[in-house]
């Protein structure tokens, strides 16, 4: 296609520097000739004639930027509020690398997010502390009724001041009692109720998974005119994620855009994580891309948060783009980031390039845990004959006619390879292998092994009221090993008619991670399995109890039984 000359007025700023004045803006609205300067102007345009389009109008030069409303609305419109049709599938496969998008230089993308995180309120030294912290205590050990609560309120050792109310809030455990001295600090009256009172109020109140009241305290601050800043928006959104409640995390969210406030890393890394618990990989890697354009460098949380995503997809491609986005940020991965990409692996068939990162994580310096261990576990149930060579090959997980000192001296030379803080999980590792593979004696003689070595201090403990079984620190296999083994122990006694305590407990940990709650549900289906008399406590969190009649119980049913089949 022949070029075609193009004549047109241009409206150009710029500043001519002349030795004798300073600069000064000049302006032409009419054709000009420069004799030293020429100008080549490349330009694409569309097969609709000139003529056709109106000439636009010069723009207004004293007109303000947009507000940043108006620079989020796309943000808003684009990924947080579009649903997916009905007709279209959920989106759970993404190509290796995200489409690239290109940015004019001279006009940046928009930010997204704050890059700085949110500052604290500065320590002051308060001289009253040591008062006002047994103040505290006596508040903790107290009665949770409103009444015994108020009681202790009248013991106060000095003048409610707004530094030593804020000193005894953030002092208070329990967020009942948290929440009532919050109530109790508004009717006094004394002071205003800044945001860093509420902000306190609900982390607390995250803690026990109130959402309802914290949502409560941020509508109450909307009605009093009091501002929500970052960490409370990061609060509201990081509880409603563990309430599962992600609805309500995208649409904090959303009203935080809405005010004008820039979300920083925190709340940006725990948004990305809600979507990706939606399982909307779009807006995880749209919402990625545009903090990538603001300036933002993802921690290793917020690439934990993309492994796992790709990882429940079983997408490899996925978890690669991960990997490469990490080393071209000299992102280096902590426990928590290797245990999510180890799992990632093991959903995507991947054994061969877990292994590889296993021992780039052991190279590294970083020394693997129990929910490492686990997961290589799982990589090594589904692995193919060859690639399960490369873990433990000693001769307790491959012969079944071996003498119990066989095993012992053979255990003692694996955990004298081993560090010294990754021996029990090691030991937990191998007891689910063998479990895996139906050597249940063995497995049994490897914890008991473990027990003389020291590995599980604390597995029993006794008083003259409870005896009590602590797997906390066991992984499945070897919880399921302690409980069968104790419950033997038992039996053997209640034969013997010695004495009992009046209860028994096990103690499987109340932790907020997947593992202790999935090590919870694990055991109350192999105690079930047992028909052991154990039942989950409803006053103590992470605890099984029986009676000494329920044990007894048992115990005669199974020698009952046992007669009969004989």
């Amino acid at each position: 296609m022949a070029a075609t000359p193009v004549s047109t007025a241009l409206d150009v700023r710029c500043s001519i520097p002349h030795p004798s004045e300073t600069k000064r803006p000049i302006f032409f609205t009419s054709p000009l000739r420069l004799p030293t300067k020429r100008f080549t102007i490349s330009c694409t345009s569309s097969k609709t004639s000139f003529s056709k389009s109106p000439p636009k109008p010069p723009p207004n030069l004293e007109q303000q930027s947009p507000s940043l409303s108006d620079q989020l609305k796309p943000l808003s419109t684009t990924i947080l509020s579009d649903a997916p049709k009905k007709d279209e599938p959920p989106q759970t496969h993404l190509l290796a690398k995200p489409k690239s998008t290109w940015v004019n230089p001279t006009k940046p993308k928009r930010s997204v997010l704050s890059l700085q995180r949110h500052k604290r309120s500065p320590y002051s030294y308060n001289p009253q502390i040591r008062d006002l912290k047994l103040f505290a205590r006596k508040l903790n050990d107290c009665d949770t009724s409103e009444g015994a609560f108020t009681a202790v309120l009248g013991e106060i050792p000095h003048p409610l001041t707004r530094e030593n109310a804020l000193l005894v809030l953030n002092s208070l455990r329990p967020w009942q009692k948290t929440h009532l001295f919050f109530n109790w600090i508004k009717t006094q009256n004394l002071f205003p109720i800044e945001t860093i009172f509420y902000n306190v109020t609900m982390k607390s109140l995250r803690f026990g998974r109130q959402f309802q009241l914290i949502e409560d305290l941020a509508n109450d601050m909307i009605n009093n005119d009091v501002d929500l800043d970052n960490i409370t928006y990061s609060t509201i959104i990081t509880c409603a994620k563990r309430c599962n409640l992600f609805d309500k995390a995208v649409e904090w969210f959303e009203r935080m855009y809405k005010t004008g406030l820039m979300p920083d890393e925190v709340t940006y890394s725990a948004i990305l994580d809600v979507y990706a618990k939606l399982g909307k990989v779009e807006e995880v890697m749209s919402l990625y891309e545009r903090g990538r354009a603001s300036g933002w460098k993802p921690d290793g949380i917020a690439f934990a948060v993309l492994a796992k995503m790709y990882g429940e997809a079983g997408d490899y491609d996925g978890i690669r783009y991960v990997l490469q986005e990490m080393k071209s940020l000299g992102v280096q991965p902590n426990l928590v980031v290797f245990n999510t990409l180890l799992e990632a692996m093991g959903k995507a068939g991947k054994p061969g390039l877990a292994r590889s990162l296993f021992e780039e994580m052991v190279n590294s310096g970083i020394n693997p845990d129990e929910k490492t261990l686990t997961a290589l576990v799982k990589i090594y149930g589904k692995a193919s004959k060859q690639t399960r060579n490369w873990l433990p090959s000693s001769n307790c997980l491959k012969k079944r006619k071996l003498g119990f000192e066989t095993v012992k001296d053979e255990f003692r030379g694996i955990l004298s390879d081993t560090a010294v803080e990754s021996r029990r999980p090691f030991c937990n590792c191998l007891i689910d292998i063998c479990r895996n593979r139906n050597l249940h004696e063995r497995a049994h003689e490897l914890l008991y092994t473990g027990t003389i070595y020291g590995l599980y201090p604390g597995l029993h403990t006794k008083t003259a009221e409870e005896w009590r079984l602590n797997v906390r620190s066991l992984s499945v296999g070897a919880a399921h090993t302690a409980l069968e083994e104790w419950m033997g122990t038992l039996t053997k006694i209640v034969k013997r008619q010695e004495a009992l305590p009046e209860l028994f407990s096990v103690n499987t940990g109340a932790g907020t991670h997947k593992f202790s709650q999935g090590l919870a549900s694990a055991f109350a289906s192999h105690a079930k399995k047992l028909a052991a008399p154990f039942r989950e406590s409803e006053e103590r969190a992470g605890f099984f109890l029986a009676t000494r009649e329920e044990l007894v119980s048992w115990v005669q049913s199974r020698v009952t039984s046992l007669a009969v089949t004989a």
